[in-house]
């Protein structure tokens, strides 16, 4: 493993132990996201960024204390600033040979509907989520979810791979449901 992914690991489960949310204003997260993450890729919900931008936009303000998941499992979430409802979450598997991680941004699109956009930073030829991924987004969501997740796009190093349909994924729809008019016994 390169010297400066190897320093990123020891960095980032640090960070997530102690629950240090500042980690964000250290120069060393920045170059963490430009080195795990494409900046060819481009975001069209966010005014065509950079992905890595974008990452570090989500997590410049608002942000909820990190933690460590099972020893290996760095989650950091936040909201940025202007971001309308918006929110991400940075996870970082620490445990395997090569440092993996992903970006999930709920963004909003209308009023209390929401796309969920996943980022990997991998190219592999499955795609395949990881489950302990999948664990940490559904209790991200959770915690902060506020209306109706209506698709989930799935990218691989900033290209579009597909898109999972959120009753699939256990997300099921939240919206609430309209209450029927039932006349009391009695009234006619």
């Amino acid at each position: 493993m390169p010297e400066a992914l190897k320093d990123h690991r020891e960095w980032l489960l640090k960070q997530a132990a102690a629950q240090n949310s500042n980690l964000i204003w250290n120069t060393k997260f920045q170059t963490f996201l430009e080195d795990m993450f494409s900046s060819d890729a481009r975001l069209d919900f966010w005014d065509d960024a950079a992905l890595p931008k974008v990452i570090f936009d989500f997590m410049a303000a608002r942000p909820d204390k990190p933690r460590l998941e099972q020893g290996r499992y760095a989650v950091f979430c936040a909201a940025p600033m202007l971001g309308a409802g918006n929110r991400g979450l940075l996870w970082v598997d620490c445990g395997r040979p090569e440092l993996q991680a992903a970006f999930a941004a709920l963004v909003q699109r209308r009023r209390r509907f929401y796309n969920l956009e996943i980022y990997l930073t991998e190219r592999s030829p499955e795609l395949l989520l990881p489950p302990q991924l999948l664990s940490s987004i559904h209790c991200w969501l959770r915690t902060h979810h506020a209306g109706n997740i209506v698709s989930i796009d799935v990218h691989s190093y900033g290209v579009f791979a597909y898109s999972l349909d959120p009753s699939h994924c256990g997300l099921e729809d939240a919206r609430e449901k309209r209450l029927k008019f039932q006349p009391r016994a009695g009234v006619a």
